[in-house]
This record gives structure tokens, sequence and C-alpha cells, in this order.
């Protein structure tokens, strides 16, 4: 029988005695001092804080660095005609720890094992000598560092807000799209060593340690997929996975572990929702293995008194020299990975074309291009006729890349159509005649910009707004959700001012605003304050602060706002599901839980504000489909995030937008398509109508959904500043 943590100090160091950003700093310049170390910075978080990489390997290895870079840019991206990798070189593999700011042991752990290997490594017969190993230790400082304010005054809390950076966003999620600074520095590791091995270590906070009494999990993490290629990667991800279980068993270490990967893991808490798949996105894991890198990650529990901090530590080292003896001794299947996804990549025909545009509709496109050339994308700007466009070619080595950010078929709400509005015409939706006319078009150079401000970018003229930044809202740190709308309006220069429950109550925080925008969240917890139901406050956990909602009082506040004048802008089970239960609207919830991804709706009064300079979408053909619109919608119900609402409009309720469908990506079932409601009345997704002096904004889309979309946001922006009739 396993023996449990006795003390706090056995579960988890106090704050102080953990690393800091800069003390972490400071140990990885203690271990680049040996020859087989060398300390990179690959940029700065967005305080400021360096993000360090510590390069391993023989000192033969490190001389070779730069060959090492080369050989492995050519295998990555089909280049210099190498034919084979040259004999003897170290293959480049990556091992990344504490992109959640609140998974502690990643960084003390990582900085052990880099230890441990570069003291290993100075040895004539280091069995790790065939590989040259980059070690992140600490990509979110900014995270790591309110974690351990969290952890100050409450050393079992989860600390929920410290999921992500700066801004509360989470950096591995947005790794195809490069929005914050820590994500563009991965990417600079990333395009620098372009490596053929990605570990991402993570530390479980809901599943290991309750539903499964085991404390970690080696990968697979899931069934085989029935995709040639992508069923190879796996079968050599499954081949890590067995020597990171062997490795955990021969250290005592309990462990979840199947070869089929059919081991159940996450098991969720509320298991009405099996049918929908979770998280269905590109995060850094997925985007290295669209490249033919064998990636994957690790879990370990830090669920309170389901395992010791030392036992933590050797989850994640054990398994880290397991991982690098493995990629130094057999690092022929990595590299044929690699070198297979490139070359079936520069087999395929077609393209895509992306039409020049003066005007606003250009700053889209430009942002687009930066990140075609951020990914290593090719691409060419060329001119047929009267017309210029860029052309991107499907042959070339990021082929699966380029389909996930430009075939909105394929890939629907992760496509740069819908979070940019870009528009993007396949190859085939062409008749063979312009094919060819654009396949041999000459190259050209892009338009100067207009000058024009981008549509809906600028600052709408807003008035003074606050964002309810309380519980119910902070509490979903993990999706995001308060950050991506702080972002949104820092970026259109909106001033704004966070606010709770108890600055509410206290009725001077409404006092001189002209605006209140409550994001999604859970409209309960707003109201109630976030109870011990919660997943993040139920036991063992540590709670934070003591459950502070609204109220009577808080609830009177808001609608007395709103009746004397104010405009409420709410979103989804947060803002809107509130609204519902204040009574200033008469609008009901007539289905939720639809799921994330992306669902097309329908412009019903498109001369209200809300719409300025968002008219439209484009399709799967590159056509304009006027009155039509893309945005994501986002809950995580099997987790107990719930949300994705449609709404029933009651009386004297404009429709200002309703749903049309769902579109989820082919093949994969993470939205809800049946049983939706038939009555258009009834499935409403923005509505507008009056109380008392003030008016009443509500949307049922995430229009900040990590913070990807243009058109969504925008239309927040202008719901903010563009009133109907007060």
């Amino acid at each position: 029988m396993r023996t449990l943590p006795e003390s706090v100090e056995d579960i988890q160091p106090r704050a102080d005695r953990l690393l800091t950003a800069e003390q972490a700093l400071g140990e990885a310049r203690r271990i680049a001092r040996r020859d087989t170390a060398v300390l990179e910075i690959a940029g700065h978080s967005r305080l400021g804080a360096p993000i360090p990489v510590l390069v391993l390997g023989s000192a033969g290895t490190l001389a070779r660095a730069a060959e090492v870079r080369e050989a492995a840019r050519e295998l990555s991206l089909g280049t210099g005609g190498r034919a084979r990798w040259p004999a003897g070189l170290p293959a480049p593999i990556l091992f990344l720890a504490s992109n959640y700011g609140n998974e502690a042991a990643q960084v003390e752990a990582l900085l052990q094992l880099a230890d441990l290997l570069s003291r290993d490594l100075e040895g004539p017969r280091s069995p790790y000598g065939g590989a040259l190993v980059l070690i992140v230790p600490l990509l979110n400082p900014d995270g790591r560092e309110c974690a351990l304010r969290t952890w100050t005054d409450f050393p079992q809390a989860p600390a929920v807000g410290a999921y992500g950076n700066a801004y509360g966003i989470q950096v591995a999620r947005e790794f195809l799209y490069l929005l914050e600074p820590e994500t563009v520095a991965l990417n600079q590791i990333v395009t620098r060593w372009h490596p053929v091995l990605a570990w991402e270590v993570h530390e479980d906070a809901v599943s290991l340690g309750r539903a499964h009494p085991e404390p970690c999990l080696a990968p697979p993490t899931g069934p085989c997929p029935p995709d040639p290629v992508e069923s190879a990667r796996w079968r050599e991800t499954a081949r890590y996975g067995e020597a990171i279980a062997e490795a955990w068993r021969r250290d005592g270490l309990p462990h979840l572990y199947r070869a089929d990967g059919r081991h159940g893991w996450p098991r969720l808490l509320d298991t009405r929702f099996e049918h929908l798949a979770q998280h269905p996105e590109t995060r850094f894991t997925r985007a290295m293995s669209l490249r033919g890198v064998t990636s994957f990650i690790t879990e370990s529990t830090r669920l309170p008194g389901a395992v010791r901090w030392e036992e933590r530590l050797r989850h994640k080292v054990a398994a880290g020299l397991a991982v690098a003896r493995l990629a130094a001794t057999d690092a022929e299947r990595l590299l044929a990975g690699v070198a297979e996804v490139t070359r079936s990549g520069m087999e395929e025909t077609g393209f895509y074309l992306l039409p020049v545009e003066r005007g606003p509709a250009q700053h889209g496109l430009d942002l687009a291009l930066d990140l075609l050339a951020a990914h290593e994308i090719a691409h060419a700007v060329v001119r047929c006729g009267d017309e210029t466009a860029v052309l991107v070619p499907r042959g070339q080595a990021r082929a699966t890349t380029v389909s996930v950010l430009l075939d909105l078929r394929a890939s629907q709400h992760q496509s740069l159509v819908a979070n940019l509005g870009l528009r993007v015409i396949p190859s085939e939706s062409l008749s063979h005649e312009d094919r060819c006319a654009w396949e041999t078009a000459p190259l050209t150079v892009l338009p100067s910009p207009s000058g024009e401000p981008p549509a809906g970018r600028s600052a709408p003229a807003t008035g003074v707004v606050a964002v309810y930044g309380g519980q119910g809202v902070k509490d979903f740190a993990a999706e995001g959700i308060l950050g991506g709308v702080r972002r949104a309006l820092d970026a259109a220069d909106v001033a704004h001012v966070v606010i709770d429950a108890s600055m509410i109550r206290d009725r001077g925080a409404l006092v001189g605003v002209d605006v209140l925008l409550v994001p999604n969240g859970d409209a309960d917890a707003i109201l109630h304050g976030s109870g011990a139901a919660s997943v993040w406050h139920r036991s063992p956990w540590m709670v934070e602060e003591a459950p502070d909602g609204l109220g009577a009082a808080g609830a009177a506040v808001v609608r007395d706002f709103v009746r004397g004048g104010g405009l409420y802008v709410g979103v989804d089970a947060g803002g809107a599901r509130l609204a519902t239960s204040l009574g200033i609207t008469s609008c009901r919830v007539s289905r939720e839980n639809l799921g994330t991804g992306l669902v097309r709706f329908s412009v019903d009064d498109p001369d209200d504000p809300v719409f300025a300079g968002v008219r439209g979408s484009w399709d799967v053909h590159g056509a304009w489909r006027e009155g039509e619109l893309l945005a994501h919608v986002d809950c995580e119900p099997g987790l107990e995030e719930y949300g994705a609402l449609l709404l029933e409009r009651g009386a004297d309720v404009t429709a200002l937008a309703t749903l049309i469908r769902p579109e989820p990506v082919p093949g994969v079932r993470h939205l809800v398509t049946e049983d939706l409601p038939l009555d258009a009345a009834a499935r409403a997704v923005m509505t507008r109508e009056r109380y008392g002096a003030g008016e009443v904004l509500l949307m049922t889309i995430d229009p900040t959904y990590r913070s990807l979309s243009v058109p969504a946001a925008t239309i927040l922006l202008n719901g903010l500043g563009g009133r109907r009739w007060t």
C-alpha cells in the first residue's frame, strides 16, 4: 500500500521554497557552466521575463550544433537534397514544461533532469550522447509568479488564475496562431532547432489521483488513429510510452499505462457528455505531429494528498531519462517519421489562393502572411490579369499545417477563414483554365497598405466600460475567458476597469460607468459565489477565497444600473444566463452545451450597430455569404464547464442573429448537431432589448474564444459602443 503525504510540505513545498522565475534562470545559468550545456534565451514573457532554453549534449555534439540545426532544418523542410541524416550526428529533441503556471513540479523536475543529463554527458560512454536535448524548464514565467503569490497564502490551492500568462491566455493551446510572446518564443525554438521529438510535461488536477487511482500517466493517451501517417506517429509515441512506463515500474512508481491507449483518461466529471470530444484544437503537441514530429505528453497528479512532492519530481525525471536514452540510441524512426511527412507533403497537388484586396481587408491578409512565414510555409505573391493573390502550394513540407490554417472545410474553427475573416480559394474551386493561369502567373509584390483602418478594429466610442472579473468568470482561467476579453479590449484601445462582486455590492463600481460587460463563465457562481461543488473548490483543494457572489444586493445594483440607462452586455453561460436570472431579459435558454467549435449564424438585423464592418463571411470556395457569419462557441460540459447556449427570444426582444447550424470538423464529434430547436425564435445567438432606460445585449457565441476570431471580437467591440435606442 502506498504511503500518502502527511503534511503540507510533503505535498508541495511552501511558496518561498519553490523556484521563482529568476531563480530558475539562475539555476539554468549554473548548469550552463558545464561543457555539456549551453543556455539560450528564446524570448521574453509578456511581462518581460526571459524564457530560457538549455541545450545539452556532449562537448563534441555542442561543437557541431550548427550542423545539427542545418541537418534538422533540411530534414523538416525537404531542402538541400540530403538523402540521409549524417552518420554519427545527434538528433535534436525537445522537453517542454510549465506552460501552465500552476503546475509546480515541472520547473524543479526539468532543471533536475537537465542537471543529471549534463553531468552524465561528460562521460565518454554516456547513454544519452546520441541526442542533443533542448530543455525549456519554464515557458510561462508570468504564470509561475502568479501561482507563487497564491501559494504563499494558500499552499494547497489549485491556483486556477495562474493557468495562463499575464493575460490569462493558455500559451500552448494557441501555438498555431502565435498571439502571445511566450508562444512566439516557443516557435523560435522550433524553427531554430527543428526537433524530431517533443515531450510536453503536464500535471493533472482533475482525473489522476481521483477518478483514476494511479498518480501518473504514460502515453499513448488514446487509441491508434486510422490515418496511416498518423498511426505511424502513434506507434512511435507508444514506443516511448512503453519506455516511460518501464522506467516508472523499475522506480516503483504506480502509473496508468496501456499499450493500446484505451485507459479511459481523462475520466469526465459529468459522464453525460462522453460523446463530445474534448479540446478539439491544434495545441503544441498536435502541431508538432503535423510536421511528423513524435510528440506526446505525460501527466502526473498534483491533487493534494494523492502523491508526495518527491514522487512528482521522480515521475518527470525518470520519464525524461527514459525518453532521452531511447532517442539517443535509436533515433532512426524519429528521423524517418519527419522525412515521411515531409515527403508526402511535397507530393500533394493543388494550391490555395488568398486574393489581395486593398483597404481594410488587407489587414487580415497581412496577419496571415506573418503567420505563414513564422511556420515556414512557402508562398508567393502572383498577378494574373488584373488580380493579385498570394498563392500557397499544397505540395510542400508543411502541407498538413497549411490545410489546418487555410482549409475551412477540413479544420473549421481552427482555420484563418473563420478566425481572420480571410478569403481563401482552393484550387479545385477554380475552372481548369483559371487553375492553369494562376499556376503560371508571374511573381509580383504586395501593394502598399491603403492607410485605412481595419474594419472594426479602431476603438468604438464606448464610454466607460466595466468588465466583471470576479468569481464565476475568473474561475475559468483554464479557458482564458477573462484574458481573451482583456486582450481584445486592449488591442482596440478600449479603456476599461475589471470589477468583482464586492465592488458592485458597494455600488461605487458602476457609478459613472456606461457599459457593464459580463463575459462567459458560470452565472450561478457570479450570482452566489463559487461553491464547494466546483471542481476547483471541492476537497481536497484549499479554497483561495470564501464564496463571493453578487447576492440579492448586487443583483439589485445591476438591475438599477440598466434601468437607469446603462448598457448590459452578457456573454453565453456567464453574462447571458445571468441576465435571465436577474430578470433583465425576457429571453430564456432553449438549448445548452452545444460543445466547442465553429457555428454559422444569420444576421437578422444588419442595421444594428454590432454588425458595423462585419456583414458576411467567406465559404469553403472563397465565395461571399452576405448576412452569414462564423464564430466560436465554447463549453466543456464533461469537465463541468457548461455553456454554448441558444436563446428563445421573448416579447419585445429584437433577434440580431440566429443559428443556422454548427460546423464541426469532419469526423470529429465535438459539436451537437442533432435535436436542435426547429423554431428560429428558439435558436437566437444574439439579442437586444430595452430594460427601463437602458439596453441589454446578449450573445451566446464566445467572441474572444482563445482571442482568435477577429470578426467575432469586432462584434463585441461594436456592441460595447453601439446602442440602438438610448
